[in-house]
């Protein structure tokens, strides 16, 4: 693989991670319109930590197809940032089904 296109996956993969790391931190909606932080919410700490370890899973499986970017494994990396991609839209679809409200209840 070219170097350039090998940088340029690298810098596109890092950004990706932080922003996945960067998104649980974000405030969320709350009631009457107004935003909140997770960490302002008074949730306890074994709440916080499912709920951080549950946004950052992907962006650490992410990390390891950096590592083995970084190591000129070309196709175990691509396999794993697929996976990640996959996994990341499976579960976006599901939320959007969940709390969309014009598509009903699921039965």
């Amino acid at each position: 693989m070219p170097s350039d296109i090998r940088r340029s996956t690298l810098r596109l993969a890092v950004a990706a991670v932080i922003v996945g790391l960067a998104i649980p931190l974000l405030p969320v909606f709350g009631e009457g319109g107004r935003l909140a932080f997770i960490f302002s919410q008074g949730l306890p700490v074994r709440f916080l930590i499912i709920y951080l370890l549950r946004w950052w899973a992907s962006a650490l499986v992410a990390v390891v197809g950096i590592w083995f970017l970084k190591r000129d494994r070309a196709a175990p990396a691509g396999g794993v940032f697929l996976a990640v991609g996959l996994v990341v839209a499976i579960g976006v679809a599901g939320e959007v089904l969940v709390t969309a409200p014009h598509f009903g209840r699921w039965q």
